[in-house]
This record gives C-alpha cells, structure tokens and sequence, in this order.
C-alpha cells in the first residue's frame, strides 16, 4: 500500500506542476501577444517618422538646389564660385547620368554623399542652359 500512496503522490504533484506550466504559459502568451502590438505601434510609427523625415530632406535639397542655382546666376559673384557650384554632372558620372536618364548639366547638393547618390534623392536638379540660375 505504501508504493500506491506514494505513486499517487507523485501523480498529484506531478498534476499541479502540468497545471502551473499550464497557467505560466498562458500568462507569457498574454505577455507576448501585449510586445507584439508595442512593437507593431512603434514599427508604425517609425515608418510615419522615415516618411516625414523624406520629405524634410527633399525639401532640404530642393532648397540648397535653389540656392546654388541663385548663387550660379548672381552676376556678383566670382567666375570660379560660379563654376564650382554649377558643374556639368556628365562629365564626373557619364555611365549613371545617362543610365538614369538625367540631363547631363545639374546642379549637386551635400545630400548626394548622404544618401549613397540613389536615383530620385541624389540632390541633382537640372540647369537651364540659357540661363543657368533658372533651373
């Protein structure tokens, strides 16, 4: 009788073990399913900061691109200033201007270096020709 008692006493205590592992699991899954919406929430509202912070830098480039197109056109300033802000891009990059379909004279900003000169976002804006500060 004593070996019945005692393997029912194990049985039992083996139960309430099952039945607490049962209960923890349930709770990490409650704990679990509550990180995964955080970390939805926050993927989220990443993306609506990556979002806002490219339109911030193309507004930026598009600002230094006018800027450097003013400052190409300002007849006060010297030739060589001229000549360093407005460069013909063809010339430094041939195969990627041409590849891109880009006009090959255009103006370049600092974000060019920031954003590895990607297609769209490389800062390039084109240059009039006839009169270069009028883009």
């Amino acid at each position: 009788m004593d070996r019945i008692d005692l393997l029912e006493s194990k049985v039992r205590d083996m139960l309430g073990a099952v039945q607490r592992l049962h209960a923890e699991n349930a709770s990490l899954r409650t704990q679990l399913a509550e990180a995964e919406q955080r970390l939805s929430a926050l993927a989220q509202e990443r993306s609506v900061l990556d979002q806002e912070r490219d339109v911030v830098r193309d507004r930026i480039e598009q600002l230094l691109g006018d800027i450097a197109r003013v400052g190409a056109a300002d007849p006060g300033t010297p030739a060589e200033t001229r000549a360093s802000v407005v460069q013909p891009a063809a010339a430094t990059h041939p195969p990627v201007e041409a590849a891109a379909g880009r006009r090959p004279e255009t103006v370049s900003t600092p974000f060019r270096a920031l954003d590895g000169g990607r297609a769209g976002h490389g800062g390039d804006y084109p240059v009039n020709p006839v009169l270069p500060g009028l883009g």
